[in-house]
Parts: structure tokens; sequence; C-alpha cells
């Protein structure tokens, strides 16, 4: 074997070295990583029960802020019905100037009340809506991750 030939099966056996200590080091690198997939299993986890919940909150948030809507639209049927009725009595006791004076405080201070009650039913659901939308956003998170 010549000088040349022994130069080739040098690099040969260096090339070898080199092959086999890039395949220890991605070994290591795959272990590595799948530790680290496995130690954020639970959290991933979590994450999801995370979402879970959230859209369970969302959906029950939903649900009895309709019913309070509902009763808040049937409180306030009855408020009309009962200032109809008082204005129907009061103009039978009272002379026709003091009845409309009594009818316009009384569909004022209704007025005000369904007002104050109506801006609550909004803010509630744009509450409603804003936890829809981050239950939304934490699913595709979710999702995605």
């Amino acid at each position: 074997m010549t000088a040349f030939d022994g130069f080739f099966v040098g690099m040969a056996v260096v090339d070898l070295c080199a092959v086999g200590a890039l395949a220890y080091v991605g070994l290591q690198m795959k272990n590595r990583m799948m530790g680290t997939v496995q130690s954020a299993q639970p959290a991933i986890a979590d994450v999801k029960l995370l979402v879970d919940r959230g859209k369970t909150m969302a959906t029950t948030a939903k649900e009895q802020g309709t019913v309070v809507i509902d009763r808040v639209k049937a409180v306030l049927g009855k408020v009309k019905d009962r200032v109809e009725t008082t204005r129907r009595i009061a103009g039978e006791l009272k002379p026709a100037r003091e009845t409309a004076t009594l009818a316009r405080e009384t569909g004022a201070d209704v007025l005000e009340k369904t007002r104050a009650t109506a801006g609550r039913v909004n803010d509630f659901a744009q509450r409603l809506r804003r936890v829809k939308s981050a239950a939304e956003a934490a699913a595709r998170a979710a999702r995605r991750g």
C-alpha cells in the first residue's frame, strides 16, 4: 500500500468516526427532544382542560344570560302593565291635570329605570361575547399546539 492509499484509508476512518459522532449527537438530540415532549404533555393536557372549561363557562353564561334577559323583559312588561293600571286608576280618582302630571312623573321614573336595566343587560351581553371569543381563541390555540 502506498502512502497515498494510506492517506485515503486514514481519511475514510476519520470520515467514519465523524459520521458515528454525528449519529451519536443526533440520537442524543432525539432523546432530549422526546424528554421535552413528555414533560410538555401535562401542560398541553392542562391547556385542553382549560379550553373545555372555558367553553363550558361560556355556554353556561350564555344560557344564564338568556334566562336573565328573558326575566328582565318579563319584569319590564309587568312594570308597563302596572304603569298603565296606575294611570287608569289615577285618571279615575283625580282631575285630568293632576292625572297627567302623575302619569308623566311615573312614566319618567319607569323609563329611567328601564334604560338603566337595559344598559346593564347590554353590558352583560358584551361580557358574554368577550368570554365566548376568549374560549374560541383558546380552543384554536389548543388545536394548533
